[in-house]
């Protein structure tokens, strides 16, 4: 039965899959690890249209690859010139922001050492250096130093905590900016598209960013967790605090388990068109 209903999904994806023939290779061990009908090995080595290339290391990744590159969880005009890819992970919205903004300048803070250490692998396999500013940090709602989270999630979940205690690992210690530092220090005056997925950091992280500051960045696309890290806050909080910072909600999806996709646009000044994006399910 869980077979015939994982092969009943499959057919309910048969658009994106064919979207996806000629778009990524090897096509095939991606696919059928994505629908989750057989698991590959790993690492593997992969190809995607416009030239990019990059090398997955587990399950995961494959996931968050088909629904950045074949489903498009993160829609893009083209013409943006600043993008921010806060929880860049290894890379993979970066990569895709630079190929369909050829343009845009993206800076993408990863705080991990590991998979920092792979972002700039792919930046530098895909000649991006020039184009994507990798910044080794985090970002928090203070200027601070936070702990890896001791538990067995893929490593694009990995979460801060405050710690260090028996629920951190040991030697990980990273180090935490603000939102508003990274846009002074980079001479941000506007961001056309942010990319928010900080596994329960973005609640303190934009909570902690006055409107004046949110209020330069046209559109949000955000990752609203519900886990430890997120504890003590809740979503109508963060939801008013962008409301107040101009932004208004254009699109968002919630699962049964809390986790919501939030896309919102600012409505102040010359911040108020973007095309409508058809509705997506969380994958």
């Amino acid at each position: 039965m869980y077979a015939l209903g994982r092969y009943l999904r499959s057919l309910n994806r048969s658009v994106e899959i064919l979207r996806a023939v000629g778009q990524i290779s090897p096509f095939l061990k991606l696919t059928v690890e994505y629908l989750d009908l057989q698991h590959i090995r790993y690492p593997i080595d992969v190809h995607l249209d416009g030239g990019i290339r990059l090398r997955l290391e587990e399950s995961e990744e494959v996931k968050i690859l088909w629904n950045i590159f074949v489903r498009r969880c993160y829609p893009m005009a083209g013409d943006e010139s600043i993008v921010l890819d806060l929880g860049g992970n290894i890379g993979l919205f970066s990569l895709y922001a630079a190929r369909e903004a050829p343009r845009a300048r993206i800076f993408t803070a990863e705080p991990i050492p590991s998979t920092f250490e792979r972002l700039q692998q792919h930046l530098r396999w895909n000649a991006l250096l020039g184009r994507v500013t990798a910044l080794n940090y985090g970002i928090a709602g203070t200027e601070c130093d936070r702990f890896i989270a001791r538990e067995a999630v893929p490593l694009g979940q990995k979460r801060l905590l405050s710690g260090p205690d028996d629920n951190t690992a040991a030697d990980t210690r990273v180090s935490c900016r603000t939102l508003a530092s990274l846009m002074a220090e980079h001479r941000l005056e506007t961001v056309d598209l942010a990319k928010i997925d900080i596994e329960g950091s973005e609640f303190e992280a934009l909570l902690a960013t006055p409107p004046e500051i949110l209020g330069r960045i046209q559109r949000i696309a955000l990752e609203l967790h519900n886990n430890t890290t997120a504890k003590g806050y809740r979503p109508d909080e963060l939801l008013n605090h962008l409301k107040e910072s101009g932004f208004e909600i254009a699109q968002m999806e919630t699962d049964p388990e809390g986790f919501s996709q939030v896309e919102l646009r600012q409505t102040r000044d010359q911040f108020n068109v973007f095309p409508q994006r058809s509705k997506r399910a969380i994958a």
